[in-house]
C-alpha cells in the first residue's frame, strides 16, 4: 500500500473513531451530569492510567470515578477505542487530540489549534533523513533524538515515529521529549507515548515548568536554549505579576 494511500485510510479511520468518541462523551455527560470538559479530562485521566497499569499486567485495577461511576462503562468503552489504534497494525493517529478539537474544548484564545496528521508527517519526511535512520546507526546507548518543544498533543512526535524503520522504536533506537506549558496537552501526549510505545527511557514527556535542569540539559539544540528561554521568560512574568 502506498503511503499516499495508507494516509487516507488512517484519516478515515480516524474520522470514524472520533465520532464514536463524541457520542460516548455526550453519553458520559447525561451519565455523569457534568460538562463536556470534565468529561474529556476524566476521560484523559483514566485512559492514561489505565494504560500504565495494563503495562505491569495490574489488570485488577479499577479507577475511583465519584460523579463519574455512572459513566463506568461508557468510559470502558472510550479506553477500547484507544486500544483498537493498535489493530491490526500501529496508526499512529492522535485521537485524543483530534477529539478534543471536536469537542472545541481547546482554548483558541491561545492559538491551540492542532497540526492535522498529514501534515506533520510530511513535516517529519522533510525533517528526518530516512535513508540516514539505519539500526546499525542509532543504539539504545545513542538513539536518535527526537524533540518537540510545544508539543500539544503529541501529533508530531507521533508523526516521527510513523515514518521510522520497523524496529526501530521496539529496540529502543529512539528517545522522544516533548514537552508544553499546557498540563492537559502533556497529559494527552504522554497518553499518546504510552499507548504507542514512545515513553521509553532516557526520554520524557514533561510540564515546561516542572522540569529540572538536569533534564534541560539532556534536550538537543536548539530546543535546550528555546526551553531556557521560556523558563526565564515564565519566571520573569510571575516575579513582575
Amino acid at each position: 500500500m502506498s503511503l499516499k494511500n495508507s494516509t487516507m485510510e488512517t484519516s478515515t479511520r480516524l474520522t470514524q473513531d472520533v465520532k464514536k468518541l463524541v457520542k460516548l462523551v455526550e453519553r458520559m455527560q447525561g451519565e455523569s451530569g457534568q460538562n463536556v470538559y470534565k468529561c474529556f479530562t476524566t476521560f484523559i485521566d483514566v485512559s492514561l492510567e489505565a494504560l500504565r497499569r495494563a503495562k505491569v499486567r495490574d489488570l485488577a485495577w479499577k479507577p475511583e470515578l465519584g460523579v463519574f461511576e455512572p459513566a463506568y462503562d461508557t468510559l470502558c468503552r472510550m479506553v477500547a477505542v484507544l486500544f483498537d489504534q493498535l489493530l491490526p497494525e500501529i496508526t499512529y493517529q492522535d485521537v485524543v487530540g483530534a477529539l478534543y478539537m471536536d469537542l472545541e474544548t481547546s482554548s483558541k484564545h491561545f492559538g491551540q489549534f492542532f497540526t492535522p496528521f498529514p501534515v506533520a508527517q510530511m513535516m517529519a519526511m522533510l525533517t528526518i533523513p530516512t535513508d540516514e535512520v539505519t539500526l546499525s546507526r542509532y543504539t539504545r546507548e545513542r538513539p536518535l533524538t527526537i524533540c518537540d518543544p510545544a508539543c500539544g498533543s503529541g501529533i508530531m512526535l507521533l508523526a516521527a515515529a510513523s515514518i521510522l524503520p520497523p524496529g526501530f522504536i521496539e529496540h529502543g533506537r529512539a528517545a522522544f521529549y516533548g514537552m508544553d506549558i499546557d498540563d492537559l496537552c502533556v497529559k494527552m501526549a504522554q497518553l499518546n507515548a504510552t499507548l504507542y510505545g514512545l515513553d521509553g527511557v532516557p526520554a520524557f514527556i514533561k510540564t515546561t515548568t516542572e522540569l529540572t535542569p538536569d533534564e534541560v540539559e539532556r534536550l538537543p539544540e536548539p530546543h535546550k536554549s528555546q526551553i531556557q528561554q521560556t523558563l526565564f521568560d515564565l519566571k520573569e512574568t510571575k516575579e513582575a505579576a
